[in-house]
């Protein structure tokens, strides 16, 4: 999925955009997984695919807002203390970026 959400370099623009609007049809079921998931390098790959998605600014909105995401890394991170520690931080980066380029 992560795949089919990142930029193809043959493709357009309006490809890649809708390339990653199409995986917004998944987000409940991948921040649901969150909730159930216990494997930690699962989970990391999850949040790799969440981190392709935020580059899109409706999907960022909708997982931070309508599926709370910031609650879900907070669990996360207080849950594990080394593990995830790195890609949640830099999911919560990248998020303050492109926020505050918009």
């Amino acid at each position: 999925m992560k795949n089919l959400a990142v930029k193809i370099p043959s493709a357009s623009p309006s490809t890649n955009e809708a390339n990653k609007r199409t995986m917004r049809y998944c987000i409940p079921i991948v921040i649901e997984y969150l909730n159930v998931m216990d494997d930690r390098h699962m989970i990391h790959i999850v949040l790799e695919f969440i981190y392709v998605l935020c580059f899109d600014e409706v999907l960022r909105r909708d997982m931070y807002n309508e599926y709370n995401l910031d609650l879900k890394m907070r669990d996360l991170i207080t849950s594990d203390t080394e593990g995830l520690k790195k890609i949640i931080s830099d999911l919560r980066r990248l998020k303050s970026h492109l926020e505050s380029d918009e």
